[in-house]
């Protein structure tokens, strides 16, 4: 099942809509949409939980998270639309895996959120402490090799989730990056 949450706005600098599962179902992944690329960029696409991003959550594993948020920053006033999508499930075995960099100010850093052994990752996401940051990458973690190193058709399935991003801020920040992990089976990606 996939919901939706559109936020438009003008004259303000930040939007962050988040679209929540039904009742009884859980997020197993998400993404983010802005009407505009020239005066909208997405700053993120991170699992929610009650309405409120994985951000202020500690690190390590966490319970499956019920929606997503598509937080975005506006380079000027404008009138714009943001959409947050959330792919829900319901009877899923999901886990959130919360992982973090400290970011010093002109610095790119990784980070990388790991599932626990016997569990694989289904999907993941990424939230910046500023509009500061630019993300670069945000992509699934493999045991061994990573995306790009695989050929076009099957790969192993992924053991967690990968950002990279840059620092932009005057102050230092922190970048969070979450895995959605479920356990281990036949998955496989391509």
């Amino acid at each position: 099942q996939i919901a939706s949450a559109t936020y438009v706005g003008g004259g303000i600098l930040f939007l962050s809509p988040i679209a929540s599962c039904p009742a009884g179902e859980v997020a197993v992944g998400g993404g983010v949409d802005v009407s505009n690329p020239y005066f909208l960029v997405a700053s993120g696409s991170a699992p929610t939980f009650g309405g409120f991003s994985f951000y202020s959550r500690p690190d390590g594993p966490g319970e499956a998270p019920d929606g997503w948020s598509a937080p975005s920053n506006l380079s000027q006033p404008a009138a714009v639309t943001a959409k947050a999508g959330v792919l829900c499930a319901a009877g899923v075995d999901v886990a959130i895996q919360i992982a973090s960099a400290t970011m010093p100010v002109g610095e790119t850093r990784t980070a990388t959120a790991t599932c626990p052994v016997g569990k694989v990752a289904l999907s993941g996401g990424v939230r910046a402490g500023s509009a500061a940051l630019t993300i670069f990458d945000l992509q699934p973690t493999f045991a061994s090799g990573s995306l790009a190193t695989f050929p076009p058709g099957e790969a192993p399935a992924p053991i967690g989730w990968t950002v990279t991003a840059r620092n932009d801020d005057v102050f230092e920040r922190i970048l969070k990056v979450a895995a959605l992990c479920i356990p281990a089976g036949d998955a496989t990606v391509t």
